[in-house]
């Protein structure tokens, strides 16, 4: 079993800051960075990618954590029974910082897959 997660910790995490993470998260997904004891995002990033076998009605948000300037996760969401696709960029939260990325649950409709693409440190904490 795994410590408790940190949270506060790390310049972009510290209350106060601009993507604070001042409560326990829970689980997270990572893509780990090699064979260790402990969870460790790779610094080299990779894909993670959630396809439906049905069309989910709609997704609300995606947390995100620990992503890094210049290198910040893009995410591409399938919706529209798979006839439409958009891509974001997402914000940089810096160390450990937390950022929740609403979707317009009007648009985003009939959602088929959802493609992370980390392109350096980072963490997926819900969707």
């Amino acid at each position: 079993m795994y410590p408790k997660p940190p949270t506060g910790e790390g310049s972009g995490g510290r209350p106060g800051s601009m993507y604070p993470n001042c409560s326990p998260l829970g689980l997270i997904a990572i893509l780990q960075g090699g064979d260790k004891t402990c969870p460790d995002d790779s610094s080299l990033g990779g894909f993670i990618t959630f396809e439906f076998r049905e069309p989910v009605e709609f997704i609300k948000l995606i947390s995100l954590l620990d992503t890094k300037s210049g290198n910040t996760p893009e995410i591409k969401i399938t919706y529209d029974g798979g006839n439409k696709t958009m891509i974001m960029k997402t914000p940089p939260t810096g160390d450990n910082g937390f950022v929740s990325i609403p979707f317009d649950t009007n648009i985003y409709r009939k959602v088929t897959m959802l493609d992370i693409k980390i392109l350096s440190a980072g963490t997926i904490n819900s969707f």
